[in-house]
């Protein structure tokens, strides 16, 4: 197809053809290592190292929801920092760089959860059901451990209740905008 027929079948300039079919090999390449399918249409071709960045944090944050682990904001980017080390790109001894340093910025992760389609959604509800045959059970092997090692039922207590690693959770996760809902966490039952 001639430029002159895109130009009229598409309503695009002339020249922004012309410049599409001087880039063309480049924009097939950052076609090929294109984002999953989560991602919206890109409309200018990207850095590789951020392109690179961006597909493992995807699947870092698929790995922590399937894991039922929030991932709040300060932990994408911290997580986004740590990553650039192994994609950055090499530089000779003595010479500056050309790449501009990656900061993880709050500007960066806005753009990255619109790419990406993600929301941030409020954690609540229990991530999976009791064992209620194994709860049934345990009231007698634990009164059975009491009397075989001898404790008192003042060295006894209750640590479901503690909450002391839930309080440190985020309340607050990234998951795909394709997902109705968070994965279930406990939540803390205090402020």
């Amino acid at each position: 197809m001639s430029v002159s027929n895109v130009v009229h079948k598409y309503g695009c300039n002339e020249s922004s053809i012309h410049a599409i079919k001087i880039r063309e090999r480049e924009i097939h390449q950052a076609v090929a290592s294109s984002a999953p399918v989560t991602a919206k249409v890109t409309s200018q071709v990207r850095d590789k190292t951020l392109v690179n960045i961006e597909k493992a944090l995807t699947l870092w944050l698929e790995d922590m929801n399937r894991k039922h682990v929030p991932v709040g904001g300060n932990t994408l980017r911290e997580k986004a920092l740590s990553l650039y080390a192994p994609f950055k790109p090499p530089t000779e001894e003595g010479q500056p760089s050309d790449e501009k340093e990656f900061k993880a910025s709050q500007g960066w992760l806005n753009s990255f959860r619109n790419c990406f389609n993600l929301k941030n959604m409020q954690t609540t509800g229990e991530a999976a059901s009791a064992n209620e045959q194994a709860a049934k059970v345990y009231p007698k092997q634990l009164k059975k451990i009491i009397e075989e090692k001898g404790y008192l039922s003042e060295q006894v207590f209750n640590a479901d209740e503690t909450g002391l690693f839930w309080k440190k959770m985020p309340n607050r996760t990234y998951i795909s905008k394709s997902k109705r809902q968070a994965p279930g966490f406990k939540v803390a039952k205090t402020m």
